[in-house]
């Protein structure tokens, strides 16, 4: 190829770069890239400068309209050709690499860009032979010495002719008186005229009409081989190859044109010699003689010629080398293919095997023969072939290379054979999708050897899974970051196992704050203790902290250095709360117990009161009835009425306590007259009282409708009218008043007793408390309890203010009509 490069070699192979070639968005009408290519006579590049998309050539064209393509509707980008093959700047030496580049890869356009990809423009072949016909010119130019040279020498020429016409004119003149004297001086100057001609290195020739020489220089005579008598007594167009002399023949009879200049092969050598003819006038202005003037080319043509030869010879060489090394190639990937211990195949677009290597009769059982026309599936049970038909599918639309794909084949003998298939995409020249080219791998017996550790692992997966416990490995210092953690840890947790080992903090920031000393406390002293036992808060990834029970253990390596821990984790959550619950509930019966105490302790002492009373009665009765007075006997009476009055009320106020509590306190309002009821209410208390104290009722209406529970009203007003004249000294005043607002009865009792301790006001209604300043004022702790059930059963409210020893204040909110 170098031989080729020389003899077709530029100053410049830019000068074959077309810098201003056609390009089109992708999204051109193609009809409108038909019309611009024909304009212009170029292919048309597809994209932008800075990105090419494709080409597109003429020869597209064709393919286009022979396929029945629509021209006018298509789009450039859907019938262009997108695996574009370019050329780097850097990378353009010679000539000769783009020639071969052209025709190996069948081209019509070789776009050129720079470094950075960018578009600098193409190269064709029309490109080339202009740059080839620039280079010719500028060749022709170097000859111009010797242009110049054989002009003069035309001149000289041409002026020894006219000198010999004006010699002719001065015989002939008359009147001529030094006739001798010029006619020696004009044989002078042809004299000089022939040594010139003799000398210089032109061929000159000079015949008349009839195409006879009647000149030859010693330059034409020396070329020619001939003497001058030979020379004078052939023509102009002796010794002229065959195919040039008729042409020559013509000139010389016509003598029309003035100069001529066209290349000959001369003599039994053929010399290649550019003739440039004069056609010198007589006075009648025709046609006297030709005089040709020739320069010999034959070294430079035979130059040519042998450049020309070389670099065929050259590249027929090379032809001859890559169709050896071809062939060299393809037996050493044949070798390869048949020496290879997996099996090599090759199945077109459609999935048909094309090819398939020796090996398949090792192992699948069949002759490569047998399978072509096949596809893969036809090897397999109908079971499996769907199964990776529905794998394989996908990839080969998506025309993309798979890897190490397991499948399952039937062996001519009937066995099971698992295959681990892997190919690539083969495309065409133009850059369709062709079929796969892949290897598959017996892998029966690694698979068969796999299965027990397959086995084994998916159990110990499936107990991972399954196991309430999380089981993880994590760093044994710095921030014991997790190094592997089962999956069953997003049950626990809700996050995936990789966010904890992908951040090795991840762990140690969802710890409760208020854990994180603890928990880092014991794991610092891992080292020392080789185990470790934590319970701790852990965030949920539902915002919630759980209760997680932590043991793990130290594991050294050979020589005991520390290397990691390995733990579970199980939610404890739940246990937290059962804990808490029964906490909670042995506190509460601690308090039952209390209670249970209290209430008996109360019971005993308030019943054997009023039981002592009626028995020191009725034996007093028994005894002295008939000693005493009618109004003594009725002083005893009355005492036994009130003591019976006193058990019975302190029964009935267990009773609700004992339905409040178990729900069964029931709510029944009835439609009555507030204002009266409460009025009737004061005074049946004050009857019972003797009127020992006096209760003022006011009220701003006279009549207020409402809808109330009477009975829980009475339990209500009862016992917080009884408790404000019991704490308060005999000659006091109550108050009780009763007003609206906003549909909503307000009730104020307002005494000047003993008041309530501040401290016993957070207790005021638990049952049996009894406030620390009352003294020997008889009472069971339970009155308060009951109103405030009441009024929680009705959905009011009671506010109270007290001052110890300045008396208390208990405001009541009830709806009006509430209709629960």
């Amino acid at each position: 190829m170098q031989a080729l490069s020389q003899f077709i070699g530029l100053e410049s192979l830019e000068s074959i770069i077309d810098c201003s070639p056609l390009m089109v968005v992708p999204e051109t009408p193609l009809s409108d890239a038909i019309a611009l290519m024909a304009t212009q006579s170029k292919s048309i590049l597809v994209g932008s400068c800075s990105q090419l998309a494709g080409c597109f050539t003429k020869h597209d064209i064709v393919r286009l309209i022979a396929s029945g393509t629509d021209l006018k509707t298509a789009k450039i980008c859907e019938v262009m050709h997108t695996s574009v093959k370019t050329l780097k700047v850097s990378e353009f030496q010679e000539i000769s690499c783009v020639l071969s580049l052209l025709c190996h890869q069948q081209l019509d356009i070789l776009p050129v860009v720079d470094n950075q990809g960018h578009v600098v423009g193409i190269i064709t072949p029309e490109s080339i032979c202009q740059g080839l016909a620039q280079k010719i010119e500028k060749t022709t130019g170097n000859y111009q010495s010797t242009e110049e040279q054989r002009c003069l020498l035309e001149s000289v020429v041409v002026n020894t002719t006219l000198d010999q016409n004006e010699s002719e004119k001065i015989h002939q003149c008359p009147e001529t008186v030094e006739h001798t004297t010029a006619f020696e001086a004009i044989h002078e100057n042809e004299q000089h005229y022939c040594i010139m001609a003799d000398t210089i290195p032109m061929l000159i020739c000079m015949s008349d009409s009839d195409a006879l020489g009647n000149f030859w220089n010693q330059s034409w005579l020396e070329l020619s081989e001939r003497t001058l008598e030979e020379g004078l007594d052939c023509g102009c167009i002796q010794g002229i190859y065959s195919k040039d002399a008729q042409s020559h023949i013509g000139i010389l009879s016509s003598f029309e044109v003035e100069h001529l200049i066209f290349p000959q092969r001369q003599w039994p050598k053929y010399k290649s010699l550019p003739r440039r003819a004069i056609v010198p006038k007589d006075t009648t202005d025709k046609p006297s003689r030709l005089i040709g003037v020739s320069v010999d080319i034959t070294f430079h043509v035979q130059a040519k010629e042998e450049k020309l030869w070389q670099s065929q010879e050259t590249a027929l060489q090379e032809y001859k080398l890559a169709q050896e090394a071809l062939k060299n190639s393809e037996e050493k990937f044949r070798n390869l293919v048949e020496a290879s211990s997996d099996w090599i195949w090759q199945i077109d677009e459609n999935t048909v095997y094309t090819y398939a290597s020796p090996k398949i009769r090792d192992i699948l059982g069949y002759e490569p023969t047998e399978i072509l026309g096949k596809t893969p599936f036809d090897l397999m049970s109908p079971e499996e072939a769907k199964r990776v038909t529905k794998i394989f599918t996908p990839i080969v639309a998506a025309q993309q290379p798979f890897k190490c794909l397991k499948n399952i084949n039937i062996h001519q003998d009937g066995r099971l054979v698992v295959l681990e298939s892997s190919a690539v995409p083969v495309f065409n020249a133009e850059g369709q999708f062709c079929g796969y080219c892949g290897v598959d791998r017996d892998i029966t017996d690694r698979r068969q050897s796999e299965t027990p550790l397959f086995d084994s692992q998916q159990k110990l997966q499936h107990l991972l899974v399954f196991s309430p416990a999380v089981i993880y490995t994590c760093k044994a210092s710095g921030d014991f970051g997790a190094t592997f953690i089962s999956e069953n840890v997003t049950k626990i947790t809700g996050y995936e196992a990789r966010q904890f080992v992908e951040d090795s903090g991840f762990w140690a920031s969802h710890i409760h704050p208020e854990d994180v000393t603890q928990v880092f406390s014991q794991l610092s002293e891992v080292l020392e203790r080789g185990d470790y036992t934590i319970e701790y808060r852990f965030l949920h990834q539902d915002g919630i902290y759980r209760w997680i029970y932590d043991q793990g253990k130290l594991v050294p390596d050979e020589a005991g250095n520390s290397m990691e821990i390995v733990g579970y984790w199980v939610d404890i959550t739940e246990r937290k709360l059962l804990e808490q619950e029964l906490r909670v509930a042995l506190e509460k019966e601690k308090q039952l117990g209390e209670l249970k105490s209290h209430f008996v302790s109360m019971t005993s002492h308030e019943f054997r009161t009023p039981l002592t009373t009626i028995l020191s009665s009725c034996e007093l009765l028994e005894h002295y009835r008939h000693k005493w007075t009618q109004e003594r006997q009725l002083t005893h009476l009355h005492r036994i009425q009130t003591a019976v009055k006193r058990m019975t009320e302190m029964l009935n106020d267990v009773l609700i306590i004992g339905k409040a509590g178990t729900g069964k306190l029931e709510y029944k309002p009835t439609s009555f007259d507030l204002v009266k009821y409460c009025q009737q209410l004061v005074e049946e208390i004050q009857m019972n009282l003797n009127n020992q104290r006096l209760i003022s009722f006011t009220s701003q209406y006279e009549s207020i409708p409402c809808c109330m529970d009477d009975k829980l009203l009475g339990h209500i007003f009862n016992n917080l009218l009884s408790n404000a004249i019991k704490y308060s000294p005999d000659d006091s005043i109550v108050k009780f008043s009763l007003s609206c607002q906003n549909g909503q009865a307000v009730f104020e009792i307002q005494d000047w007793g003993i008041g309530i301790p501040e401290a016993d006001l957070p207790f005021l209604f638990e049952s049996f408390h009894r406030a620390s300043n009352v003294g020997k004022i008889l009472g069971t702790g339970l009155g308060m309890t009951i109103v405030k059930k009441c009024i929680d059963i009705h959905q009011g409210e009671i506010f109270v203010r007290s001052t110890e020893g300045f008396g208390t204040k208990i405001t009541v909110i009830l709806a009006l009509n509430n209709q629960i």
